[in-house]
């Protein structure tokens, strides 16, 4: 899919993955536009499929974990997974409280780690798709960051860099 983000929409992302809850109107404030713009936005992000959901922890996701593979997550009640990767041939890892494990009684379980937590990384956005603020070329490999005041600008190399930096200067 072929994403074309700017600044703010990159930032209420970045926001919204820090905390699924935060206010509308502390988003707007945190990227300096008004209320309404921040809606319209976030609107946006979902009705593009760009946000595919809003998640909320409750706390417990770090308890000690069941990392487990089975063929299929058919017959476990999908309340107690926390996460299911598929992998390519059909067969699931999928994540589950400790405390749930007899939950897996009769499931054919292909193998089983013991997790003491886990961590989310939530500065990563995937950068796909994602367009130089200078040239409007697609940026395939790490963004060169220009921030000029509040702005932050996503260029595609330095050269991209320079000629924006003497843009931005030419405005003053």
């Amino acid at each position: 899919m072929n994403i074309n983000l700017g600044e703010k929409e990159y930032k209420m992302i970045k926001l919204l993955k820090q905390n699924s809850r935060t206010p509308i109107t502390e988003m707007a404030s945190i990227l300096g536009i008004s209320r309404i713009t921040a809606n319209r936005m976030l609107s946006a992000l979902v009705e593009r499929g760009i946000i595919k959901s809003f998640t909320i922890e409750t706390g417990n996701e770090n308890d000690h974990l069941l990392m487990v593979e089975v063929d299929s997550t058919e017959g476990i009640d999908p309340d107690i997974i926390i996460d299911d990767f598929q992998l390519l041939e059909g067969s699931h890892i999928i994540t589950i409280p400790f405390s749930d494990s007899f939950s897996l009684e009769g499931i054919n379980v292909k193998g089983i780690r013991i997790c003491s937590g886990r961590k989310r990384n939530i500065d990563a956005i995937n950068l796909n798709g994602i367009k130089c603020d200078f040239c409007g070329r697609e940026i395939t490999s790490d963004p060169v960051k220009l921030r000029d005041g509040n702005s932050l600008y996503y260029l595609c190399c330095t050269s991209c860099q320079e000629n924006m930096e003497k843009r931005l200067r030419s405005m003053r």
